[in-house]
């Protein structure tokens, strides 16, 4: 939800209407109203804020925790920390991966920027498909990360094919 609240914040800063938020088991759409459109700058701020309020938090929650000494706030505070890092992955369903693709569409046109974009995007899915996979060898007990990863291709596969 933090994550969220970073965007949900810019949105409303640069005077854009949220029409509808959509919360489901795995994402959260916000969807806008478009009735204009949006300067390059504005997008990238609107997706820089989601990762940005995860940094802050991580920043805050660590603070905390070496003044107060709670585990909790440990785990907030890497929490935050891995959700911002990971959000900025040049991934086509991410905020990275969106924020690359403002780039490829100021130098190409967009059926060129979406395959750069895709192409981009599997040579990030597999090295973290591998090291999911060896670490669900190596660990009996650890698949949280391949249960991450096909949540992130489900993702991808959604937002690549809904956008053609």
């Amino acid at each position: 939800m933090i994550h969220e609240i970073g965007h949900i914040l810019a949105i409303i800063k640069y005077g854009k209407k949220i029409s509808e938020i959509k919360i489901n088991a795995f994402s959260i759409d916000i969807e806008q109203n478009y009735s204009f459109n949006m300067s390059n700058k504005k997008e990238l701020v609107i997706l820089l804020c989601g990762p940005l309020i995860n940094l802050i938090f991580f920043a805050i929650f660590a603070l905390f925790y070496k003044i107060l000494n709670l585990n909790i706030l440990k785990i907030f505070s890497i929490q935050n920390l891995i959700i911002g890092i990971l959000n900025l992955m040049p991934i086509y369903s991410l905020d990275g991966g969106q924020i690359l693709f403002i780039f490829l569409r100021q130098k190409f046109n967009i059926y060129n920027a979406n395959m750069i974009l895709f192409i981009i995007s599997i040579i990030f899915i597999l090295p973290i498909t591998t090291l999911g996979f060896l670490l669900a060898i190596r660990s009996s007990f650890n698949f949280s990360l391949l249960i991450f990863i096909f949540y992130l291709i489900s993702l991808f596969l959604k937002k690549y094919f809904l956008s053609k």
